[in-house]
């Protein structure tokens, strides 16, 4: 290994603990492997790692003739792949700014387009709606997202999304960075998974016969009967036929693509005048969710792996499916990148991971200790009970006891109470004695969570309650001093999905609860110098612990106390 690229790769004067050692490991291993997967808590530097790690290599393939830096193909050589804005935020923020070579890529809703007005339906046009002119567009090459586009694809590091790197088979790196991969599996299933609406279907032929005038009337009206009588008789079972959902599901793409490609040949003709009228608006909604879903359906019938039903509702005539297995799509994105590298701070089990999406092929793994002191990342088991949904009403007035001694115990500290479900949470500030500080963030309130706590909190401390709080927030210092976790975040067995998932694994159930619970106790200690204690108050938990410890960090089991309250 060349120590002086290697240095001259890493973009800050020093490396933090462990980094140095993380990165040479890494690249060793793909001198021989094509995987690395990495667990690094908070504050260890995971995306410096795989910034150095991408220029070091490309660096040495252009030493090595490998590639050619003057070659356009060739120059986006690694790509990030993030699960979340805030990440992909802090990633360009950290290394865009730094390094013209890096450059970064939303999705393309995100980009306003410059040539029709905003839309007063709010379906906003964007590149590759179907009322985009596309390369006919007059205004083409002041398009922000084609501008955007274009410097990303020449950037040597592009930083974007899962779900634009999962719909775009053309995007072809060296190497594709997967930070936050924890999510990975829940990710590829959610972007393959299927919603059968009979009252939305109605409504998208319905809109095509009253403003499509080439669309053919009777064939219309019989994909509607058709999907119509499979989506009721399908909800009138209790368990769901994926074989019918499948041999539907073929039938309805033979008789819907001749639709379905007349719509695309009218709104062609429609777009030549750039007036957007209602009916154009209409055609193009229309055309865009049927298009969507004839493509999931064509994956669906393709594929080989076991789906099941997921939801469904009778009264809305909707059902939902799912794959249970994920190796398909996995494979879909693996095998565009020579090497990958896996990164998240709970991998927990990196085999019981790599099995989960379906990783195959070898791999070398690292765990590296957490950067943050134990004393200020307690976690507190004090088991108050078993809480389950039968013994729900005699057991929950326990855990109101216990949570309010330990709000006497944090009267001056903001904090969280980590609920599982609304129902718990309503329990809760109906009964808890200092339920005068317990607050339930609404869907408004979690995009500035924040500047809520700050507002609420500024003639008493607030105390969050809600079962939607263990990922994607941060709440530095004084934000969040404690939080309480009433239950194990075991996922809902009333669903089939999940129900099916722990019947084949049941290893599987157990590594997805311990995700939960570790990335729920990290949203209060966001650096260093910062320090909240977790108490878990479900005897679950212990169970948890000793029937899989071979899931669970070495970071996070040196700060598990048993405690009094």
């Amino acid at each position: 290994m060349d120590e002086n690229m290697l240095n001259e790769s890493f973009p800050f004067n020093s490396y933090r603990p462990n980094q140095k050692e993380v990165i040479q490991n890494m690249i060793s291993t793909f001198q021989s492997k094509k995987n690395f997967i990495l667990e690094s808590p908070t504050g260890s530097g995971k995306s410096v790692i795989g910034y150095t790690i991408s220029k070091y290599l490309l660096t040495d393939f252009i030493n090595k003739k490998l590639v050619d830096k003057d070659e356009e193909e060739d120059k986006l050589f690694c790509i990030v792949c993030t699960s979340s804005k805030a990440l992909q935020k802090q990633y360009i923020n950290s290394f865009a700014e730094i390094d013209k070579n890096v450059s970064y890529l939303w999705s393309a809703q995100n980009y306003e387009c410059i040539y029709h007005p905003p839309q007063p339906d709010g379906d906003e046009i964007y590149y590759g709606h179907s009322l985009c002119p596309g390369f006919d567009c007059p205004v083409y090459n002041s398009c922000p997202y084609v501008k955007q586009k274009k410097k990303f694809m020449a950037a040597q590091l592009g930083i974007t999304n899962y779900h634009y790197f999962l719909n775009n088979q053309k995007l072809k790196p060296r190497i594709v960075i997967f930070d936050e991969v924890h999510n990975l599996e829940k990710i590829l299933c959610d972007n393959a998974s299927i919603i059968f609406n009979n009252l939305s279907i109605k409504n998208l032929f319905n809109t095509i016969l009253q403003h499509s005038d080439k669309a053919d009337i009777d064939k219309s009206e019989d994909i509607m009967k058709l999907a119509s009588t499979a989506i009721q008789d399908a909800l009138k079972k209790e368990n769901i036929d994926i074989d019918k959902i499948k041999t539907f599901s073929k039938s309805f793409l033979e008789e819907s693509s001749e639709v379905i490609d007349d719509l695309k040949e009218e709104l062609i003709d429609l777009n030549k005048d750039k007036k957007i009228t209602r009916k154009k608006r209409k055609l193009a909604k229309s055309y865009n969710i049927l298009n969507r879903l004839r493509c999931k359906l064509s994956d669906f019938v393709d594929s080989k792996v076991t789906w099941v039903s997921s939801r469904k509702d009778i009264q809305k005539e909707f059902f939902e499916i799912k794959p249970v297995q994920v190796f398909e799509f996995f494979n879909l994105i693996s095998k565009r990148s020579e090497f990958r590298m896996f990164m998240s701070a709970t991998i927990c089990g990196p085999d019981q991971f790599a099995k989960d999406i379906g990783l195959e092929s070898e791999f070398d793994y690292q765990e590296v200790p957490s950067t943050f002191p134990v004393d200020n990342r307690l976690v507190g088991f004090k088991p108050v009970g078993k809480l389950n949904y039968k013994n729900k009403q005699q057991i929950l007035p326990r855990f109101v006891e216990a949570v309010d001694n330990l709000l006497e115990c944090h009267k001056k500290d903001n904090g969280i109470i980590h609920t599982v479900s609304y129902d718990n949470a309503n329990y809760f500030k109906l009964k808890c004695k200092n339920k005068d500080r317990l607050y339930i963030p609404s869907k408004e309130d979690m995009l500035d969570l924040e500047n809520v706590i700050k507002e609420k909190s500024k003639k008493k401390p607030i105390v969050l309650c809600s079962p939607v709080l263990l990922e994607g927030i941060d709440l530095i210092d004084n934000l969040s001093r404690f939080q309480i976790f009433i239950k194990v975040p075991y996922a809902f067995l009333g669903d089939k999905w999940v129900k099916t998932k722990l019947n084949e694994d049941p290893k599987w159930y157990a590594r997805d609860a311990i995700v939960k619970l570790i990335q729920g106790a990290g949203r209060s200690i966001r650096s260093d110098k910062d320090y909240a204690f977790t108490y878990i108050l479900d005897e679950n938990f212990k169970n948890l612990v000793v029937n899989n410890r071979e899931l669970i960090p070495k970071w996070f089991m040196e700060s598990i106390r048993v405690i009094k309250i």
